[in-house]
């Protein structure tokens, strides 16, 4: 009989000890490792990239949106008719659109117009004067907005074609997307993007970070705005303006009759007199860190048609005070209108004085305009 050597023994148990007593290894398990996760650089995204993506998908419009605004400059406000929607639904309607543009008129700085057939006004929504609705599926709607006088013309450009998420102009650009419109007193903003066109939220948002927004946001995160008390001369009338540009409106109270002409006024008839508009002295109130003078001044010097370097705006400037804070004034003249204003700080608040219209009316209000800065009381 054979025998097995010892060392053999214990092998061959070795060996066989898996198959008697049962295998308890563990069963293969399998693991799904998220991409942002993975080993592998080209199959790795951030959260945030993956949940940005989905939403861009989510939200991008399949076919071009076009958006046409028109802006009206007045003395007091700045008024701007929005309209935004796919392209093919807005040319459907472009001449009707145009058609509307052309009918709006101000009657003491507010605006009137004329509805075409079956366009309706709309319900109240918050930061409009109006919205005007269109018949049809089309769904289209022109809101109605009104801002403080002398609105920043690139800056607002700027922030539509980032809505449109189309690229941005620059300065020496400006007049090939805000358009004179010959015959009208509106400019037209008139371009096409395939973003939605609507304000977005987030900080992820491709214009949440721009200027404009940055302002209003400033400006409602402020937690001690501060106030003015004021006089008004005799035979004006102060009213304080609300929104996302607060401020107060100074305005010449008219009364103009048959039998009292002043210069201010236009003989049509023997007996009939048409008073000229208002005049307007405006005191509006902003973030100070991004509402610097020099550039300000450019920018006022552009609505009276006059280029002045930094040297010239800075011969010009008067240091004057305006309540007890040293500030900068400014008389720029310019081809067919004037403009007196002013800038100070305080509490981190920017405040401007302005008064913009005619020659002949600047000069004989430049009086009334200081009688008001010296009345000012900061507080």
């Amino acid at each position: 009989m054979t025998r097995l050597a010892p060392l053999n023994i214990v092998f061959l148990l070795a060996c066989c000890a898996p198959v008697l007593c049962g295998c308890d290894e563990k069963p293969i398990a399998v693991q799904t490792v998220p991409v942002e996760n993975s080993s592998y650089p080209e199959f790795r995204k951030t959260k945030t990239e993956t949940k940005t993506e989905t939403a861009q998908a989510r939200t991008q419009p399949t076919t071009e949106n076009r958006m046409i605004v028109a802006w009206f400059d007045r003395p007091d406000s700045t008024w701007f008719f929005k309209v935004n929607g796919p392209k093919p639904t807005v040319d459907a309607k472009i001449d009707q659109i145009k058609e509307f543009f052309g009918s709006v008129t101000f009657d003491a700085e507010q605006p009137k117009w004329t509805l075409p057939d079956n366009w309706t006004q709309g319900p109240k929504k918050p930061m409009r004067f109006a919205t005007l609705q269109m018949e049809g599926e089309s769904k289209l709607e022109i809101a109605v907005s009104q801002l403080a006088a002398g609105q920043d013309r690139l800056l607002n450009v700027n922030r539509w074609l980032g809505q449109l998420d189309a690229p941005k102009t620059s300065a020496d650009k400006i007049d090939e997307v805000l358009q004179e419109i010959d015959g009208s007193d509106y400019l037209l903003f008139d371009a096409l993007g395939r973003g939605t066109g609507q304000m977005g939220g987030g900080q992820n948002a491709p214009f949440a970070n721009a200027p404009f927004l940055n302002r209003m946001n400033q400006q409602a995160a402020a937690s001690r705005p501060s106030e003015i008390q004021y006089t008004s001369p005799e035979g004006w009338t102060a009213k304080r303006v609300t929104g996302m540009v607060p401020g107060i409106k100074f305005t010449q109270n008219q009364t103009t009759s048959d039998s009292e002409v002043t210069s201010d006024s236009e003989v049509t008839s023997d007996s009939e007199v048409t008073s000229k508009p208002a005049v307007t002295i405006t005191a509006t109130r902003m973030p100070a860190s991004i509402n610097k003078w020099l550039p300000n001044v450019q920018r006022w010097a552009g609505q009276v048609n006059v280029s002045l370097s930094d040297d010239e705006i800075n011969k010009a400037t008067e240091t004057i005070k305006i309540g007890d804070i040293d500030s900068q004034l400014i008389f720029l003249r310019g081809t067919e209108q004037d403009m007196i204003a002013t800038l100070t700080v305080y509490q981190g608040d920017a405040w401007f004085f302005k008064l913009l219209a005619n020659k002949d009316v600047v000069s004989k209000q430049e009086k009334t305009f200081r009688e008001i800065l010296k009345s000012i009381r900061f507080k």
